[in-house]
């Protein structure tokens, strides 16, 4: 960056609050001048002095509210920061800071904080999935607020889950990205995985894709700068951290879930490997196999990238096309009468570049005539996809 901005750390209760010095300076190191706050609860587990000698400047507390010359602390914070991050995020500062608690200098900061905050999470794995901490992430994500992660692995009790707090490198890279990047400011949409159509509660048609190539594109538009949400078929994998997460299962679900952020999105990328057909009817329970019978009444799903471009305002869209066989001419028609930018075409059948793999290949046309290739990892493909996007007009 050109020139340094001033950050504010935040850092809360939390055996993960150790790990703030290590925060504090390599945020110090890309470039950033790190105002830090510590709770209460922080202290029980380190000194200011430990990330004041790292970021050679004073480290703030509750006892910081009021200064010698009565300048309000938390006013005067809010506002000469650019950015602000918490980290760990614990969750009781999610209570405190939805309830507009400003028993805390933090709190009292980030209320009269306007700049992009993001939050680290850090806690146990029942108190992460608890539906009141869920309830105040919801409500900070809606008033603006980004995550990242929390990660799945051990935590400090022992156990393993969802609930640890992301590695300082990757918290750094998701706040550096965000902020700089050439998609800074964008607010981008994904699909991602398959979808599941249910016959009844055991069976259902669906696909081989895994939600790898929905995932990459995710996180190169966040390390782009974008405000990323992915809509999320059924898949294994771990969302990147600093990604939002619509998790759905059926095309129609996934269909609701898009069209309800779409007039406030800018860029729509329809990656998912959205099942086309569904049984007509779903059943409780489990059809008998005698019941089944030789042949099965289906229905066509909704189209969400048709819709979209039947809809689409100032929105970019980018479409994805899996054929057995590339078919540049069905490509080119759908491309136009889905009224897309892109549309990104791979053969399922080429070895490495099929559902599942860790690399693809792929042929990328565009409405203005661009004609491109791309091969390699699937990040290094979503690369290419997002700097060809940006190009177009």
């Amino acid at each position: 960056m050109s020139s340094a901005r001033r950050l504010l750390l935040g850092v809360t209760g939390g055996i993960a609050a150790i790990k703030a010095p290590l925060l504090a300076s390599q945020l110090v190191q890309a470039g950033y001048e790190v105002e830090t706050v510590l709770t209460s609860g922080a202290e029980a587990f380190l000194k200011p002095l430990a990330i004041s000698a790292l970021t050679h400047r004073r480290v703030f507390t509750d006892a910081d509210f009021l200064v010698a010359d009565g300048s309000i602390r938390h006013v005067d914070l809010a506002h000469s920061c650019q950015i602000a991050l918490v980290a760990p995020a614990s969750a009781a500062f999610l209570a405190h800071l939805v309830q507009g608690d400003a028993s805390s200098l933090l709190v009292a900061t980030l209320l009269g904080f306007s700049g992009p905050l993001y939050l680290a999470p850090a806690m146990e794995p029942e108190m992460w999935q608890h539906a009141a901490v869920q309830a105040n992430v919801a409500t900070v994500l809606a008033r603006g607020a980004r995550l990242i992660g929390p990660a799945s692995g051990r935590l400090a009790s022992g156990a393993n889950g969802v609930g640890r707090m992301s590695e300082v490198d990757e918290i750094v890279a998701a706040v550096r990205a965000a902020v700089s990047g050439p998609l800074s400011g964008q607010r981008v949409l994904i699909t991602a995985g398959p979808t599941r159509e249910h016959l009844d509660d055991v069976r259902f048609f669906s696909n081989a894709a895994s939600g790898k190539m929905g995932l990459a594109m995710a996180e190169a538009a966040r390390d782009l700068g974008a405000q990323v949400t992915v809509v999320l078929g059924p898949t294994h994998l771990p969302p990147p951290p600093g990604v939002d997460v619509v998790a759905v299962e059926s095309a129609s679900e996934m269909f609701d879930a898009v069209s309800a952020r779409f007039s406030t999105c800018d860029l729509l990328a329809g990656v998912a490997a959205v099942a086309d057909i569904a049984p007509a009817q779903r059943v409780a329970g489990k059809v008998a196999k005698g019941a089944l019978g030789d042949t099965l009444a289906i229905q066509g799903t909704k189209d969400i990238m048709a819709w979209a471009g039947a809809h689409r305002q100032h929105q970019k869209l980018i479409g994805f096309a899996a054929q057995a066989g590339l078919d540049e001419r069905a490509a080119l028609t759908k491309l136009a009468e889905k009224r897309l930018d892109l549309i990104v075409l791979n053969d399922i059948n080429e070895p490495g570049a099929g559902f599942g793999t860790d690399t693809n290949h792929v042929l990328i046309l565009s409405a203005k005539g661009v004609r491109h290739e791309a091969r390699g990892t699937k990040r290094a493909v979503a690369d290419t996809i997002w700097s060809l996007i940006g190009a177009t007009p």
